[in-house]
């Protein structure tokens, strides 16, 4: 957030020094008020900090707050002399009833964003034309109101924002951690599966197998010692490398796969998108496939051949392509 103003500030500082390079360039002569301008910046950081603050817990708590504030701004905007000189609005109303004019200017000085606007103006480009707080009134307590509710409002910002920050997190509001219910817990969860090392064609073979102590299979250990909690309001991404088992633990908490080891709760719930496969045989092996939708799209054998190593690397399936896709994918039961 602070970094959000600083940024603005940096580019503000950019586009000022473009202006005064400019007005080098035109041959404007500037006076000693330009030493003022640091002192300006300094105030206009402070109120767009300020501001930033005392927003930043209504957008949290009101979705609409930022739209309502969008409006608000806009009227803001052609409320403060920033399009229009300030003297403008001064001559008009003077011809309609003299005196008001220069009240109604002296009332648009009290909004801090026009009165820094004034004085950047005044002491950068116009300090003979340019009508400031400072120039139209002689009561210092006047002339100072704008610059103290400038950090009035800043004071305000940091106190509002520190009082709700615990409760401020990505953007959502949520309680403690230790009051959020915890909706997801998956508590030491192991899951294997067996994969088939000897082809049985029929129960002649399966017998043999078996005389013989060949189990025609061997363990696959994908998940050992899994735990971990979710509370409300938590995002929660699993990540890693084809194989380590992100697919199975998202199975296993959606109740399509059983762990062999472990729990898992789930509190409330659960909608799962998880389909692996789309656009393959199940019924074929990894090879197959590969082979099988090459072909499909306009790819002659020998050009397969020529990629087959690089997309077995990719996929990093090195000791499964020659395994049905539903074997690797629905059949194992652990």
């Amino acid at each position: 957030m602070i970094s959000a103003t600083i940024n603005a500030l940096i580019c503000l500082a950019i586009n000022l020094g473009v202006v005064v390079a400019t007005c080098i360039l035109s041959g404007v002569q500037f006076t000693a008020n330009v030493l003022w301008l640091p002192l300006n910046l300094l105030q206009h950081y402070a109120l767009a900090l300020a501001v930033t603050l005392l927003l930043s817990p209504l957008n949290v708590y009101f979705r609409d707050a930022q739209h309502i504030w969008e409006v608000f701004l806009q009227g803001l905007f052609y409320a403060t002399p920033i399009i229009y000189p300030l003297s403008m609005v001064g001559d008009k109303l003077a011809s309609v009833a003299p005196g008001v004019g220069l009240l109604v200017e002296k009332l648009m000085l009290l909004n801090p964003a026009a009165q820094v606007i004034q004085d950047i103006r005044h002491n950068l480009i116009a300090p003979l034309t340019t009508d400031t707080i400072w120039t139209l009134s002689d009561n210092l307590l006047f002339q100072l109101i704008p610059v103290v509710l400038t950090f009035v409002l800043l004071g305000l910002g940091i106190h509002v924002f520190k009082k709700v920050q615990p409760q401020v997190r990505r953007g959502d509001v949520v309680v403690t951690t230790e009051e959020r219910k915890v909706v997801l817990k998956v508590d030491n969860v192991e899951k294997s599966f067996r994969l088939p090392t000897e082809q049985a064609s029929g129960v002649k073979q399966l017998l043999i197998n078996w005389t013989k102590g060949i189990k025609g299979y061997r363990e696959q250990q994908v998940l050992r010692g899994v735990s971990f909690e979710v509370r409300q309001g938590d995002f929660f991404g699993i990540v890693g490398r084809n194989g380590s088992g992100k697919s199975t633990l998202l199975k296993l908490i959606s109740q399509i796969y059983i762990p062999e080891r472990g729990s898992i709760t789930v509190n409330g719930k659960l909608v799962p998108f998880i389909e692996l496969g789309v656009g393959f045989n199940p019924e074929l092996t990894g090879r197959e496939n590969v082979y099988l939708n090459g072909a499909l799209l306009g790819f002659s054998r020998d050009e397969i051949d020529a990629m087959y190593d690089d997309i077995v690397e990719f996929a990093e399936l090195h000791d499964f392509m020659d395994q049905k896709l539903k074997k690797l994918f629905f059949r194992y039961a652990g």
